[in-house]
């Protein structure tokens, strides 16, 4: 986790705002050609093979996502983001990507109001509409006749972005994804008021149809948030050196403290801090669709910042709240990573489902490090969304439930290492 500076840019990209960044090519925005084809040429995107190839193996018309949505842990470098945008590009070509990154001071200094109101050029993005193609007569051939034309119709649009992919990394990311959701939210009540009714019609929800979660959620730990910290300062996301093994550390620790500290005497300790107030949010049903959402939650036991074990325990929560069953994971991640399976009922009032992939060595939002880790975590992303259309009925017929892919786990390593 290192410092995002001013100079902060990702290839192809645009910058909407401070910490805002979209490719688009319909805007003109964005690394696409007149083709729509991506500019990259070394994609580390990749099918996995044998078993994992399971999870990759739906079909392949399943419409893209109108937008990909990708809200970055806190101080993440631009060059280690690109890893990820990449992969989108040829995961699911010519398709926007929003990017929203976060960096210290979001999490310890500004306040929920200042939060959401940067993010409104992301809002106006998400609310942008296109025309709606429509019928309009050829009068050329017509022109010798003295014949009335009635007044052009006004020109109707539609949302450019009904379904979205969201892809939140770490504490930081998920907590920017829940700022989005509720932005998006108060966007709606401030511009849409309700009429007077006695039954007032649902909270206008971000359409996210697929939540993919990275190495979050967690739960508060004094340990854990100081070596996060640690590593989103400058300097102390490569553990060497002075800053790294003292002065970072030694900052963390006194900032934290302190934090923390102030948590307990003012009696806002548990469900009120940051933490646990996104661990909450990312199963409220005001804020999300929980019955349509299919959602992957991406975790390592090698990870120093996030607990595994919160994370499983939240994707077992998650479908308790959309209405779903637990799937058996059973022992599926002994010696590699698993797969298990959540399924809801198939009935309207269940869950669409989700996946848990539990990596065995793999580092904190390092996941997709390595040829193999690599395949299965996007393979189980592109799974994630085309669960979607059919509401998790793989998952209740046993694909990813209880799958092994130990053997499949080699630690090799790639450019996604920070």
């Amino acid at each position: 986790m290192g410092k995002q500076t001013s100079g902060f840019s990702l290839p192809g990209f645009v910058r909407l705002a401070p910490s805002i960044y979209v490719q688009d090519a319909k805007l003109g925005l964005g690394g696409y050609n007149t083709n729509h084809e991506p500019m990259y040429s070394n994609s580390s995107f990749c099918l996995p093979a044998g078993p994992a190839a399971q999870l990759s193996s739906r079909s392949r018309d399943t419409p893209p996502p109108g937008l990909i949505i990708i809200t970055s842990w806190t101080g993440a470098a631009s060059k280690h983001v690109a890893k990820y945008t990449e992969a989108y590009n040829t995961l699911y070509p010519g398709v926007p990507i929003l990017v929203i990154t976060t960096v210290v001071a979001d999490l310890v200094l500004h306040s929920t109001n200042h939060k959401l109101q940067v993010l409104a050029p992301a809002i106006d993005y998400l609310l942008s509409h296109e025309p709606i193609p429509s019928y309009q007569p050829d009068h050329t051939s017509l022109h010798s006749y003295d014949a009335y034309y009635p007044p052009p119709q006004p020109q109707t649009s539609k949302p450019r972005f009904p379904s979205l992919l969201l892809h939140a990394f770490s504490e930081g990311g998920a907590h920017k994804a829940v700022l989005l959701a509720r932005a998006y939210q108060q966007y709606h009540q401030q511009h849409h008021p309700n009429p007077p009714n006695p039954t007032p019609p649902p909270p206008s929800r971000l359409p996210v149809e697929a939540l993919i979660l990275d190495s979050t959620p967690g739960t508060a730990s004094y340990t854990r948030a100081t070596t996060a910290f640690a590593r989103a300062l400058p300097g102390g996301s490569q553990g060497t050196g002075l800053v790294g093994r003292v002065l970072a550390p030694a900052a963390a620790a006194g900032v934290v403290g302190v934090m923390w500290a102030g948590l307990r005497v003012r009696g806002r300790y548990g469900n009120s801090d940051l933490i646990a107030a996104t661990r909450l949010a990312l199963n409220d049903g005001g804020l999300w669709d929980l019955g349509r959402m299919a959602r992957t939650y991406l975790f390592g036991e090698g990870d120093a910042v996030v607990w595994w074990g919160d994370v499983h325990r939240h994707g077992v929560e998650s479908a308790a709240a959309a209405g779903g069953g637990v799937g058996d994971g059973g022992d599926a991640a002994a010696a590699g990573l698993g797969v298990e399976g959540e399924g809801g009922d198939g009935g309207d009032g269940g869950g669409v489902g989700s996946l848990m992939v539990r990596f065995k060595r793999t580092e904190h939002c390092a996941h997709a490090k390595g040829v193999v880790n690599g395949a299965v975590y996007w393979a189980a992303v592109r799974r994630t969304w085309e669960m979607r259309e059919d509401r998790g009925m793989g998952l209740r017929m046993g694909l990813g439930r209880r799958l092994s892919l130990d053997s499949l786990c080699r630690g090799e390593e790639d450019e996604y290492g920070r």
